[in-house]
């Protein structure tokens, strides 16, 4: 109703002044305005990108020898803990039971934690 009365009054079709209903109407907006949600603070990007990649001071300086993809070099043999299967395709009768191939593959590779399968 206050949109209707504001745009009769700024059309001088209405004498009465709608500053009372404007205070009235931002009264009660302020009440029923809630807050849904904590709003995030915006994230400010770095001005220089961090070039720090690893806590581990050996990684560390193999990373910043990198200049290229070319000439990444070989990961030491003490980081190394994952181990990797690709799978062309699965029959679909044995589908729900891909599954049990896992404690045989980590069974093949015990020193490895983690298994990587595409």
């Amino acid at each position: 109703m206050f949109e209707y009365d504001k745009v009769l009054f700024e059309m001088n079709e209405q004498s009465f002044d709608i500053a009372d209903e404007k205070r009235l109407i931002a009264i009660l907006t302020q009440k029923l305005r809630k807050k849904f949600y904590e709003e995030e603070k915006d994230y400010v990007m770095p001005q220089e990108p961090s070039r720090t990649y690893s806590n581990n001071p050996e990684i560390q300086k193999i990373v910043e020898t990198v200049d290229d993809m070319s000439s990444i070099p070989e990961v030491p043999d003490s980081f190394k803990n994952s181990f990797a299967i690709t799978l062309f395709c699965m029959e679909a009768a044995f589908d729900s039971r891909s599954i049990d191939f896992l404690k045989y593959a980590f069974d093949a590779f015990p020193d490895r934690d983690y298994l990587v399968i595409t």
